[in-house]
Protein backbone atom coordinates (compact mmCIF):
# COMPACT_ATOMS: atom_id res chain seq x y z
CA UNK A 1 0.00 0.00 0.00
CA UNK A 2 2.81 2.51 1.02
CA UNK A 3 4.48 2.51 -2.15
CA UNK A 4 1.36 2.97 -3.89
CA UNK A 5 0.49 5.79 -1.91
CA UNK A 6 4.21 7.23 -2.61
CA UNK A 7 3.82 6.30 -6.70
CA UNK A 8 0.82 8.35 -6.68
CA UNK A 9 2.12 11.41 -4.81
CA UNK A 10 5.11 11.46 -6.97
CA UNK A 11 2.74 11.05 -10.22
CA UNK A 12 0.46 13.47 -8.66
CA UNK A 13 3.53 16.24 -8.08
CA UNK A 14 4.57 15.90 -11.79
CA UNK A 15 1.56 16.33 -13.28
CA UNK A 16 0.59 19.53 -10.72
CA UNK A 17 4.19 21.02 -11.62
CA UNK A 18 3.45 20.23 -15.35
CA UNK A 19 -0.17 21.71 -15.25
CA UNK A 20 0.90 24.86 -13.39
CA UNK A 21 4.01 25.15 -15.59
CA UNK A 22 1.81 25.31 -18.93
CA UNK A 23 -0.47 28.25 -17.24
CA UNK A 24 -3.69 26.10 -16.39
CA UNK A 25 -5.63 28.34 -13.62
CA UNK A 26 -7.52 25.36 -11.82
CA UNK A 27 -5.01 23.46 -10.59
CA UNK A 28 -6.58 23.02 -7.28
CA UNK A 29 -8.58 20.79 -8.26
CA UNK A 30 -6.75 18.44 -9.71
CA UNK A 31 -4.70 18.71 -6.33
CA UNK A 32 -7.83 17.90 -4.51
CA UNK A 33 -8.36 14.60 -6.62
CA UNK A 34 -5.00 13.68 -6.05
CA UNK A 35 -5.46 14.33 -2.14
CA UNK A 36 -8.78 12.27 -2.05
CA UNK A 37 -6.86 9.74 -4.25
CA UNK A 38 -4.32 9.24 -1.54
CA UNK A 39 -6.38 9.28 1.16
CA UNK A 40 -9.00 6.74 -0.06
CA UNK A 41 -5.99 4.34 0.68
CA UNK A 42 -5.70 5.03 4.30
CA UNK A 43 -8.95 4.52 4.90
CA UNK A 44 -8.76 0.55 5.74
CA UNK A 45 -5.42 0.74 7.84
CA UNK A 46 -7.46 3.89 9.86
CA UNK A 47 -10.42 1.47 10.27
CA UNK A 48 -8.67 -1.51 11.62
CA UNK A 49 -6.69 0.82 14.23
CA UNK A 50 -9.84 2.36 15.52
CA UNK A 51 -11.38 -1.51 15.66
CA UNK A 52 -8.63 -2.90 17.53
CA UNK A 53 -8.31 0.37 20.20
CA UNK A 54 -11.72 -0.50 20.37
CA UNK A 55 -11.40 -4.02 21.45
CA UNK A 56 -8.28 -3.25 23.83
CA UNK A 57 -10.61 -0.75 25.33
CA UNK A 58 -13.70 -3.00 25.88
CA UNK A 59 -11.09 -5.66 27.17
CA UNK A 60 -9.34 -3.34 29.66
CA UNK A 61 -12.77 -2.12 30.84
CA UNK A 62 -11.73 1.40 29.83
CA UNK A 63 -13.65 4.07 31.89
CA UNK A 64 -16.03 6.63 30.17
CA UNK A 65 -13.62 9.83 30.87
CA UNK A 66 -10.64 7.83 28.75
CA UNK A 67 -13.09 7.02 26.32
CA UNK A 68 -13.93 10.78 25.76
CA UNK A 69 -10.50 11.53 25.54
CA UNK A 70 -9.24 9.07 23.23
CA UNK A 71 -12.02 10.43 21.08
CA UNK A 72 -11.15 13.93 21.66
CA UNK A 73 -7.77 13.33 20.72
CA UNK A 74 -8.88 11.00 17.39
CA UNK A 75 -11.07 14.37 16.21
CA UNK A 76 -8.28 17.06 17.08
CA UNK A 77 -5.93 14.70 14.38
CA UNK A 78 -8.95 14.21 11.52
CA UNK A 79 -10.26 18.15 12.05
CA UNK A 80 -6.38 18.94 12.03
CA UNK A 81 -5.32 16.93 8.81
CA UNK A 82 -8.95 18.49 6.83
CA UNK A 83 -8.00 21.74 7.74
CA UNK A 84 -3.93 21.24 6.81
CA UNK A 85 -5.21 19.84 3.31
CA UNK A 86 -7.56 23.00 3.20
CA UNK A 87 -4.79 25.39 3.77
CA UNK A 88 -2.33 23.22 1.16
CA UNK A 89 -4.64 23.89 -1.21
CA UNK A 90 -4.97 27.61 -0.80
CA UNK A 91 -8.32 27.71 0.89
CA UNK A 92 -7.38 29.46 4.69
CA UNK A 93 -11.31 30.56 5.32
CA UNK A 94 -12.64 26.59 4.49
CA UNK A 95 -9.38 25.76 6.69
CA UNK A 96 -10.34 27.92 9.61
CA UNK A 97 -13.81 26.85 9.17
CA UNK A 98 -12.94 23.18 9.34
CA UNK A 99 -10.76 24.05 12.87
CA UNK A 100 -13.85 25.82 14.48
CA UNK A 101 -16.16 23.00 13.69
CA UNK A 102 -14.07 20.75 15.11
CA UNK A 103 -13.28 22.61 18.25
CA UNK A 104 -17.12 22.85 18.64
CA UNK A 105 -17.61 19.11 18.59
CA UNK A 106 -14.34 18.18 21.14
CA UNK A 107 -16.59 20.99 22.96
CA UNK A 108 -19.76 18.86 23.01
CA UNK A 109 -18.04 15.97 23.45
CA UNK A 110 -16.49 17.41 27.05
CA UNK A 111 -19.60 19.31 27.74
CA UNK A 112 -20.71 16.67 30.19
CA UNK A 113 -18.12 16.30 32.33
CA UNK A 114 -17.57 20.26 32.31
CA UNK A 115 -21.17 20.56 33.47
CA UNK A 116 -19.78 18.04 36.42
CA UNK A 117 -17.12 19.94 37.31
CA UNK A 118 -19.30 23.30 37.57
CA UNK A 119 -21.53 21.37 39.95
CA UNK A 120 -18.81 19.93 42.04
CA UNK A 121 -17.66 23.64 42.33
CA UNK A 122 -21.31 25.32 43.31
CA UNK A 123 -21.60 22.23 45.51
CA UNK A 124 -18.43 23.03 47.68
CA UNK A 125 -18.79 27.00 47.74
CA UNK A 126 -22.29 25.85 49.75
Amino acid sequence: MMPRVCAIALLGAIIIKTLSEMGLRSISSVKTLILALILSFSVEPITELIGLIGMVALKEEVTDGVSVMAKSIGLGYVFGFSADICSSLGEGEVAAGVLTVGRLQIFLLALPYLTKIISLGLELFE
